[in-house]
Order: structure tokens, then sequence, then C-alpha cells
């Protein structure tokens, strides 16, 4: 704290992100042509954090629309099977990454359609809580990675009939 003037504050620089998502030049992913030297006015990183929220904020409410059109644009990025970068798609990488979202997330759903099982919620809350996240922030393959395991489980619970063994 002596050193820096300020207590030091741990960031996650939600309001890059956030600047990003919801910015007038948002769409629906990662983008790295912003001149955050201009953006952050010489604040330091807290205090730009918060200059961004402010920032991003004022441009979602200037233009909810925009925003809202948004929302699909992540959501098929969020579940896109295939990385979304196109220099990620080979063959091997594909078939790996799309086993969540064709294979696993189909079972889910059967999951909890078919087998009605109160207990699942408890994995689908955290999905659904992930997915909607993303609906607002910056949306990609990766971030979906969290909700992955909750998915196999569904599916195995959809593929074992709903019946688990205790002790297995």
């Amino acid at each position: 704290a002596r050193l820096l003037g300020a207590f030091p504050l741990l960031t996650s620089r939600a309001g890059h992100d956030l600047y990003v998502a919801l910015g007038p030049e948002a769409h629906g992913g990662p983008a790295n042509r912003y001149d955050w030297n201009r953006l952050e006015a010489g604040l330091g990183e807290a205090a730009a954090s918060r200059h961004l929220v402010r920032l991003a904020l004022r441009a979602a409410a200037g233009e909810p629309f925009r925003v809202l059109r948004l929302v699909p644009v992540k959501w098929a990025r969020f579940w896109n099977p295939f990385p979304n970068p196109r220099a990620y798609r080979h063959p091997a990488i594909c078939l790996g990454t799309s086993v969540a979202v064709l294979l696993w997330l189909p079972l889910a759903g059967v999951c909890l359609a078919r087998l009605a099982r109160p207990d699942a919620l408890l994995l689908v809350l955290p999905i659904l809580a992930l997915w909607l996240a993303h609906s607002v922030w910056i949306a990609s393959t990766r971030y979906r990675l969290p909700a992955e395991p909750l998915l196999a489980i569904l599916a195995a619970l959809s593929l074992a009939g709903g019946r688990v063994r205790p002790g297995r």
C-alpha cells in the first residue's frame, strides 16, 4: 500500500470485459481493437475498471435493442460445438469440443425431461448461471468449460436411466 499510495485491490478486469461485451463496438465475442490507453484515461487499474463499467452501462442504456440483438449471437458462441476461432478448427479439436454440445447436452435434456430428478437441479443451476452470465458478458466456447462436467453427469444419469448405485 505504501509503494502504490493506496491499498492494493485485486480486480478481474470486469470493466474491460463488460465494455467489450456491451460497448458501442460490441459484437458478441472478444475484441482487441480498442485503444485502452484512451478509454482508461490514465487511471489506475481499479479506477479504470469502474470507469469502463460506467461507459459500458451508458452505451447499453443508450442502445438497449442493440444489446438484446447480441444475446442470440452470444448464445451461439457459448453453445457452438466447435471452437469459435477458425484457427482452432482442426478435426481432432472439433471432435473433442463437440462432445459436450452434440452428445452430453441432448442427453442432459433427456435426463431432465424424462427422469425428473429433483437433485438434477443442483447440476442445472450452475449451467444456467454460466449461460445467463455470458448472455451479458462476452461469450465463447471456453467459457462453457466449467459447465461441461455437469453436463457429463446429467448425460450419465440419462444413460443409467436415472439409477445411481450407492458407493459406486
